[in-house]
């Protein structure tokens, strides 16, 4: 069920992923989640507070592209 509706939500589920998120309490239950649904799933276990703190990671806000 959670499959179908990630593909009626427009998700392309042969396209791989990178989950993150502040500390990777979250992003790591999306990581197995996304594994047990056979979608190819990488972790950024360092998450956003490492990421985001270094002065020479690009960072891009606004809207997301189409």
């Amino acid at each position: 069920r959670t499959k179908q509706r990630l593909e009626q939500l427009g998700f392309n589920l042969q396209q791989p992923v990178v989950v993150y998120c502040q500390s990777h309490h979250r992003s790591g239950l999306a990581y197995i989640v996304a594994r047990l649904l056979n979608w190819p799933v990488k972790a950024y276990d360092a998450a956003w507070s490492e990421w985001g703190n270094r002065l020479d990671s690009p960072i891009i806000s606004g809207e997301s592209p189409s």
